[in-house]
C-alpha cells in the first residue's frame, strides 16, 4: 500500500501507528492487496527542518522599532514557536526572540537607506545568562562590504527588561545594518526583547525650538536653544517653556546653556526656574543671566549660586535691576545638586515695572490742588454745617425727587456681600449714566476690597453708615436706608449686583446721591455722567489724578503704566475713543468708562471690565472682561484716567481678577436701553 497517498490525503502532519496501518490494509479492497504491500518500509518521513538557514520576516513602515519598513533576519531558524526573530521588533518588552546559540548574527534590509547613530537592546524576562554580552553593529549597502559602527564587549542587564542604550557617531547612510552578537552570558540560548536603530541628533550639537508669540513663559516670540541634543525622548528643550510643571527639558550634562533669541528686543526684569519631578539631585544649582543684542557681547543681569529647590514643582522666582531691551538671554548653569544630569521643569522671563518715570511726559490733565486734597474740582465748593451732618447721618432722610420724575425709591433686601468679600461682579449699572462711578467702584473691589468693608457700617435695621469725605477733605458719616431707586414698572434703575440684588456697589451710589443734594457736585440727580476723579475722592479723601489721551502711548507703555498703578493701589478707569471696534470678541463703546485690571494671559496687554457685567453681542458670563491685546487696532483708541488711593492705600492688585461662575440669570446684562444707546452715554 502506498502510505503517502493516505498522508498527502490526511495532511502532512498525520501519522499512523503500525496496528493503524495493519487496519487500513484489511479495510481495503482485495484487489488492491494483490498489487500492494503494507509493508513500513514505503512509509514517507518529512525532511528535517534545517535550523542553519536563515529565517526572514518584513517589517511594515509603521513600525516603530526600525527606521523604515524592511526585512528582519535571524541566522539561524531554531527559534521557538512565538519566538521568531520578528518578536526583537515588534515594540513588546513582552516578547523575545530566542536562539540557541550564543553567537549569531541578526540582519536588518530596510527599505531605505538611514544613516543610523543610535540603537538600543531591552533584555528578556529570561535569566540574566541568556543576555547577549558583546556584539559589533555594522553597516553595508551591498550586503557584501561591511563597515562597523559600533562595538560593544562585556555589557550586562543589570534587570530584567532594561533598556540599554547606544549612541555614536555615523553620517554614512546604510540599507542593511547587522547585529552581530559575540557572545552571551554563559547560557545555550540568547534571547533579546527588543532591538530598535535610530537617526538621532548629534548629542553634542545645540537643539533649538521654534516658540510662537502665543507663548505665556517669554517675553515675545523666538527660539529657544540647548547647548545638547542629548535629551531623553520627550524631554527636549521646548517642554522647559510649554507652561506645564509636569513635562521637563533634561540633559545628560551639569554644566550647559540654554539660549533664547526673542523675536524682538525686549526688557526683562523677572525670571524663574521650577524644579522637575526627579531627584533634587538633578536640579540646577549655580547658574548666571546675561543678555545681549549682536549674541556677542552679553552683560550680566543676575547670578545665582548654591541655590536649593525644597520641593518638586517649585517654582523659585528672581528679579533684578533692568530697563535695558535685549534680542539675546542666555542662562549658563554652572552645577547642579551633584547629578551627572539636569533638569528644569519651566523658565519664564518677564518684564516687571516698578515706576513709569520715562512716561510722565505722555501724561497731561492732573487734578492735584492746593487748596483740597480732594482736588482741583472740589475747591470753592459747599462748607459743611452741622445741619449738614445731622441731615447726611440720618438714615431716614432721602434725596428728596424731582418734580416730573417717574422714578422711585422702593424698599429692596440688600445683600452687601454675596461672595462672601467684595468684588467686581457686585457691580453692574442699570438706568443711571453714572459709568464712571460705578467704574470706580468695581476697582475699589479689585484693588481694595477691605476697604470698601471698612468704610460701610451695617447698622443691622436696614440702615448703612458709610465714612466719606466734604469738599475740604474733612471726614463725615452718610447713612441711607433699603430704599432703592427703580423705574416706574418697578425694574431696578440703581446699580445693584447680579440678578438685580442690591449691594454694597449699591449702597455707595446711594450715599453719593445724597451726598450730591447738599454739595451739588453734579447737576443730575442721580450724578449721570460724573467724572472718575470726582468719584474716589469721595471715599479716599484724595483727588490728585493724571490722564493719558489716546495715541499718546504704545500699547507696551499702557501695560507698564496700568500694571506699576494697579500695584500702588491706584484707581486705572478708562475707556475706548471709537465705538463697534471689534476687541475679545465683542466691540468698543466709546463715551463709556471700563475698570482696568491685570491679566490672566501674559500675552494680553491688560483686562477692561465693563460696568454692565457684559459686552455687546456677547453674555455675560465673563463679567464684562475683555482682554486687549498689543496690536495696532485698539490701544490706540485707549485713554486713561488713574487717581491716587488715598486712604485706601498704596498696596494694590498684583494678581488678576477671576470672576465668579455666572450661569443663566446671573449672565444676563439689566443695563438701561437710553444707557445702551450712543447718543445717551456721558463720560
Amino acid at each position: 500500500m502506498n502510505l503517502s497517498l493516505i498522508k498527502r490525503h490526511f495532511g502532512k502532519g498525520f501519522q499512523m501507528s503500525v496496528i493503524t496501518k495493519a487496519v487500513i490494509c484489511i479495510t481495503l479492497l482485495i484487489p488492491l492487496n494483490l498489487f500492494y504491500s503494507c509493508s513500513s518500509d514505503d512509509d514517507e518521513q518529512d525532511p528535517p527542518v534545517d535550523t542553519s538557514k536563515p529565517y526572514s520576516v518584513n517589517i511594515s513602515n509603521s513600525n516603530v522599532n526600525m527606521p523604515s519598513g524592511g526585512t528582519i533576519t535571524s541566522e539561524f531558524s531554531d527559534s521557538p514557536t512565538g519566538s521568531e526573530i520578528g518578536k526583537a521588533v515588534d515594540n513588546n518588552v513582552n516578547t523575545s526572540f530566542v536562539t540557541s546559540h550564543s553567537k549569531f548574527h541578526i540582519l536588518w534590509n530596510g527599505n531605505q537607506t538611514t544613516a543610523v547613530n543610535y540603537y538600543y537592546l531591552i533584555s528578556s524576562e529570561a535569566s540574566s545568562a541568556s543576555d547577549p554580552k558583546s556584539w559589533t553593529l555594522s553597516g553595508s549597502n551591498n550586503n557584501q562590504n561591511w563597515t562597523i559602527v559600533d562595538k560593544q564587549t562585556d555589557q550586562t542587564f543589570s534587570k530584567r527588561q532594561e533598556k540599554k542604550e547606544y549612541r555614536f557617531k555615523n553620517e554614512t547612510a546604510y540599507q542593511y545594518y547587522k547585529l552581530a552578537i559575540q557572545s552571551n552570558n554563559g547560557a545555550s540560548t540568547t534571547q533579546i526583547a527588543e532591538w530598535s536603530m535610530q537617526n538621532v541628533l548629534d548629542p553634542l550639537a545645540p537643539y533649538s525650538v521654534t516658540i510662537t508669540s502665543t507663548n505665556e513663559n517669554m517675553p515675545s516670540g523666538g527660539i529657544i536653544t540647548s547647548q545638547y541634543s542629548d535629551f531623553p525622548e520627550g524631554s527636549g528643550i521646548g517642554k522647559v517653556v510649554d507652561s506645564k510643571v509636569n513635562t521637563k527639558f533634561v540633559t545628560n550634562y551639569s554644566k550647559f546653556y540654554i539660549l533664547w533669541a526673542g523675536s524682538s528686543s525686549e526688557p526683562v526684569s523677572n525670571y524663574t526656574l521650577t524644579s522637575a519631578d526627579d531627584a533634587p539631585a538633578k536640579d540646577p544649582k549655580s547658574w548666571s543671566l546675561s543678555g545681549s543684542n549682536d549674541n556677542a557681547t552679553w552683560t550680566l543681569l543676575d547670578k545665582q549660586e548654591d541655590q536649593t529647590f525644597a520641593e518638586r514643582g517649585e517654582t523659585k522666582v528672581y528679579n533684578f535691576e533692568n530697563k535695558i531691551s535685549y534680542k539675546y538671554y542666555i542662562l549658563e548653569i554652572e552645577d547642579n545638586g551633584g547629578d551627572a544630569s539636569t533638569q528644569i521643569a519651566e523658565w519664564t522671563m518677564e518684564m516687571i515695572w516698578t515706576d513709569y518715570d520715562e512716561l510722565v511726559q505722555y501724561t497731561n490733565g492732573f487734578s492735584h490742588s492746593d487748596i483740597t486734597p480732594m482736588g482741583n474740582f472740589f475747591e470753592n465748593r459747599h462748607v459743611t454745617t452741622d445741619a449738614n451732618k445731622i441731615w447726611l447721618n440720618d438714615a431716614s432722610q432721602d434725596t428728596p425727587m424731582r418734580e416730573g420724575d417717574d422714578r422711585r425709591l422702593e424698599e429692596r433686601t440688600v445683600n452687601l456681600y454675596p461672595y462672601g468679600e467684595p468684588i467686581p461682579a457686585d457691580v453692574n449699572q442699570h438706568g443711571i449714566g453714572n459709568c464712571c462711578a460705578v467704574a470706580v467702584f468695581a476697582s475699589m473691589a479689585y484693588n481694595h476690597p477691605e476697604f470698601i468693608k471698612s468704610i460701610i457700617k451695617d447698622n443691622g435695621d436696614k440702615t448703612y453708615t458709610v465714612s466719606m469725605f466734604d469738599p475740604q477733605g474733612e471726614p463725615i458719616k452718610v447713612s441711607v436706608n433699603s430704599n432703592i431707586l427703580v423705574g416706574n414698572n418697578g425694574g431696578m434703575v440703581a446699580g445693584t449686583g447680579k440678578n438685580d440684588v442690591p449691594t454694597w456697589s449699591t449702597i455707595l451710589e446711594k450715599a453719593m446721591i445724597k451726598y450730591n443734594y447738599i454739595y451739588n457736585i453734579n447737576g443730575n440727580y442721580d450724578l449721570g455722567g460724573i467724572g472718575t476723579e470726582h468719584v474716589s475722592p469721595l471715599f479716599t479723601g484724595n483727588g490728585d489724578s493724571f490722564a493719558v489721551e489716546p495715541g499718546k502711548m504704545t500699547g507696551k507703555e499702557l501695560a507698564r503704566i496700568v500694571s506699576v498703578c494697579l500695584k500702588q493701589g491706584k484707581f486705572v478707569i478708562g475707556g475706548f475713543r471709537n465705538s463697534d471696534v471689534p476687541v475679545d470678541g465683542s466691540k468698543t463703546v466709546n463715551f463709556h468708562a471700563y475698570t482696568f485690571m491685570h491679566p490672566a494671559n501674559k500675552k494680553s496687554l491688560f483686562v477692561m471690565r465693563n460696568p454692565w457685567g457684559g459686552n455687546p453681542d456677547v453674555d455675560g458670563t465673563k463679567d464684562g472682561l475683555l482682554n486687549i491685546s498689543d496690536n495696532s487696532t485698539i490701544p490706540p483708541l485707549i485713554d486713561l484716567r488713574i487717581v491716587e488711593p488715598g486712604a485706601a492705600g498704596n498696596i494694590g492688585a498684583t494678581k488678576p481678577y477671576t470672576p465668579p461662575t455666572l450661569k443663566g440669570a446671573e449672565a444676563k446684562m439689566h443695563v438701561a436701553d437710553h444707557v445702551l444707546r450712543p447718543s445717551q452715554r456721558r463720560n
